[in-house]
């Protein structure tokens, strides 16, 4: 928004063991609890599309195949079923090519971008998300952007505080050059980080709900299941904090229902814009 107002949240993540003998079977870690096997399938070789899963608790001997519902799907051969591991979730532990929001909350936090610059933090993700060829393009397209932006809607400010809108810009480009390559098409765009489920669909891979076995489970989607949110601020109301998990309220006043949504189909790639009725 145009004051740049701060929403922060603590959450309690439920991590859980990768050994039965810690006696944790729930959490984050229980896929790799090695009294568990999970077996999936997926169609594309980017492993973001999963329709099959195969659930084996090695102490009951017990198997659960899950299907995305709605889908007639097979079996998948054997060559195409892969055992889950770490690096399931945990697939880009280097090289790591982040997204715009987040690298400009921080230079705001760190004071490199001024807050008080009304429209900063949307101006600045807009100038990074720019479509540049080169990464010299993008340098000077990401001064043009932001300069001409308060040229055209705060033309006073614009002169009074160039000062300020420089280093704004300066930090930009800053966070352009080591998170975005353009001539080798690389950025947070091009490779997906399944830990969590915010920008990439991640986690609600196979826990969106639609994954369903024959007996009718589901592949949980609670989220409360995997974290719990303890405290929550949102500009104009006071800090709401509960050990025992509050629900979660988005930030700036959207009105329209977050139920059955994943948070990827609005942060995700590319962005979308919500309309509310």
């Amino acid at each position: 928004d145009e004051k740049n107002n701060k929403s922060s949240l603590t959450m309690l993540l439920r991590v859980g063991g990768g050994q039965s003998a810690h006696g944790l079977q729930e959490g984050i870690h229980w896929h790799m609890n090695i009294a568990n096997d999970i077996y999936y399938a997926s169609t594309d070789e980017s492993r973001q599309v999963i329709e099959w899963v195969k659930s084996i608790n090695k102490e009951t001997g017990e198997e659960t195949i899950y299907r995305l519902k709605d889908k007639n799907v097979p079996t998948p051969p054997e060559d195409k079923i892969r055992k889950m591991d770490c690096i399931d979730c945990h697939n880009r532990p280097a090289h790591i090519y982040k997204e715009p929001r987040r690298m400009v909350n921080l230079q705001m936090e760190m004071g490199e971008i001024d807050t008080s610059l009304p429209f900063i933090k949307s101006v600045s993700v807009q100038a990074l998300e720019g479509e540049y060829k080169t990464k010299d393009e993008a340098q000077k397209g990401i001064g043009t952007f932001i300069t001409n932006f308060y040229k055209a809607n705060y033309p006073d400010l614009a002169v009074s505080r160039s000062k300020d809108i420089n280093k704004a810009i300066k930090a930009v480009r800053e966070l352009y050059a080591v998170n975005y390559f353009p001539e080798m098409k690389v950025s947070w765009r091009h490779y997906p980080n399944n830990l969590g489920h915010l920008n990439y669909d991640g986690c609600y891979r196979c826990h969106d709900g639609k994954h369903v076995s024959s007996t009718g489970k589901k592949i949980t989607n609670d989220c409360n299941s995997c974290h719990i949110l303890l405290a929550q601020k949102i500009p104009g109301k006071p800090e709401q904090i509960s050990l025992s998990g509050l629900k979660f309220e988005h930030p700036g006043g959207i009105s329209i229902s977050l139920e059955n949504q994943k948070c990827s189909d609005c942060h995700g790639i590319p962005y979308k814009v919500i309309k509310e009725e």
